[in-house]
């Protein structure tokens, strides 16, 4: 039986099992050991309390489903024969959670909300918070309108605010209504791929793309509060990535960072093509994680109206090996 879901963040218990923290909306099964556990602790209450001993039973079987609904996430496939593997994905089908091997696996038909998981677990070992980018688009077909080949869907939610490594809150998220916006891609390449600071798409689309970043507590960055499209250098001269850089869809800019005024000056001799040329139903969705006993495991949905998607996701706090300021490598599914 496949576990509640919500849009907060998702943590592990020590024993590397992972746990996703749920709503408590839906029914949580047990186990018959869990429910001899709560009948023994109301017995034992004593015979003053027999009279009540329906009522208590009634409310401490929904509180202590709802306190499973927070913690149990057995259905997840992790054990010690089989280790998680930092960036490896799941999905959900209808028989249970599963390693994610091929979406023509899952048979969709119109356009379900699929929902996947994707682990965490840096490589030093310690705990940390982050965000994850999850990027998806697929192929045009010939269903497809000009909104869905020139518009990107900037999605977030259940963003809280964190403390830097003084304890000071970082800045206020910034409103994000309904979950989802749009913007042109031409907007959201300007922004994310190129140092352009004023074009004509960033002109009626930039402040909704600034608000859709926000700061976080970096702990690659000494604990500081850092926003989610930061540009500073991760290592000036030798490295120019950035933070921004990890949500375009361009694999060069991704690995190598967005285009300098020297890359700017080379195109005029080798024209890079758009990422988003014959490609449609674009999506960007953030998702924050604070790892426990050196994992995470991040619950995400998308809906799917195909099984030709390509999924990017990157991890802004993933470093390949400490103490290294190379980040680690984008999650590409298909490789």
């Amino acid at each position: 039986m496949s576990p509640s879901r919500s849009t907060t963040d998702t943590t592990a218990i020590p024993n590397h099992t992972a746990v996703f923290k749920r709503s408590s909306s839906r029914a949580v099964p047990f186990t018959l050991a869990s429910l001899a556990g709560a009948q023994s602790s109301l017995i034992n209450l004593g015979p003053s309390m027999l009279p009540k001993l329906s009522l208590l039973s009634t409310f401490f079987l929904l509180f202590t489903a709802s306190a499973l609904a927070q913690n149990d996430c057995e259905a997840l496939p992790l054990d010690a024969d089989d280790p998680p593997r930092d960036g490896q994905m799941f999905v959900e089908t209808p028989s249970g959670w599963d390693k994610l091997r091929s979406l023509s696996d899952l048979n969709l038909r119109g356009r379900p909300k699929v929902h996947f998981a994707y682990i965490v677990r840096p490589s030093s070992g310690e705990d940390r918070t982050g965000v994850l980018v999850i990027k998806t688009n697929r192929p045009t077909i010939a269903a497809d309108d000009d909104k869905n080949k020139n518009t990107i869907r900037l999605v977030r939610s259940g963003i809280t605010r964190d403390k830097d490594h003084k304890g000071i809150f970082c800045a206020e998220i910034p409103n994000w209504p309904n979950r989802k916006q749009w913007v042109s891609t031409t907007a959201y390449e300007d922004y994310h791929d190129y140092p352009a600071p004023d074009t004509k798409a960033l002109r009626q689309y930039g402040t909704i793309i600034r608000d859709f970043h926000f700061e976080y507590r970096s702990d690659r960055k000494g604990g500081r509060c850092t926003r989610t499209d930061d540009t500073t250098y991760d290592d000036f001269p030798w490295n120019l990535n950035t933070n921004r850089a990890q949500f375009s869809f361009n694999r060069i800019v991704v690995d190598h960072g967005s285009y300098t005024a020297v890359g700017l000056f080379w195109q005029w001799f080798l024209p890079v093509s758009s990422p988003f040329e014959g490609t449609a139903d674009h999506r960007t969705l953030v998702k924050k994680y604070s790892t426990s006993h050196g994992i995470a495991c991040v619950e995400f949905s998308v809906r799917l109206d195909s099984d030709n998607y390509t999924f990017r996701i990157n991890d802004l706090e993933g470093r390949a090996l400490t103490p290294t300021k190379s980040r680690t490598l984008e999650t590409r599914f298909p490789k």
